[in-house]
């Protein structure tokens, strides 16, 4: 059965938050630019010029960090063999075992997790979701482990060639 381990919330925050910030933060700072010494504060003095450059900085570097952290991520659903990662535009199937690392970033608010993959795919050479809510500031999301769980071998899989396993086969104790 196919689930989906990325929020509902990644189409809003992709596409809608994305367009919303950079348009609206940069319109606020064009119009610094071009209407001159119109803005003014209650006593009716202008803004100092070197507002407009400081609003211009904090537009350019929100926008990249929006990019960043927004507009790369990805829906993602979960079987029991592969993911079906979609940009919303068209969706593709990574087997698990493509899998090679799975982190989670837990000091940014959307936990985004990347997943990289051992060949390159058409979305690239990995992929960001931001999983679904979980209410643990410290510890990470449950599906990194779960994930986790398909690619990398448990302690007691690990081959041993003294308990009669081969190396690079996996034998369960």
């Amino acid at each position: 059965m196919i689930r989906t381990i990325s929020s509902r919330l990644t189409f809003f925050y992709k596409y809608i938050f994305s367009a919303v910030w950079i348009t609206g933060f940069g319109s606020g700072t064009a119009s610094m630019f071009l209407s001159g010494t119109h803005f003014r504060d209650k006593a009716g003095i202008p803004q100092p010029p070197e507002m407009r450059w400081q609003f211009l900085m904090a537009w350019i570097v929100g926008s990249l960090f929006i990019w960043w952290g927004c507009s790369r991520l990805k829906r993602v659903r979960l079987d029991d063999k592969a993911l079906y990662i979609s940009n919303y535009l068209e969706e593709i199937e990574v087997p698990l075992q493509e899998v090679s690392d799975i982190s989670e970033n837990r000091w940014i608010n959307i936990h985004p997790v990347t997943l990289t993959f051992k060949n390159r795919t058409q979305f690239g050479s990995s992929a960001v979701f931001m999983p679904t809510a979980h209410f643990s500031i410290f510890s990470s999301h449950p599906i990194v482990a779960e994930i986790r769980r398909h690619y990398q071998p448990s302690e007691k899989e690990i081959a041993c060639p003294r308990r009669g396993g081969v190396m690079g086969k996996l034998v369960h104790w």
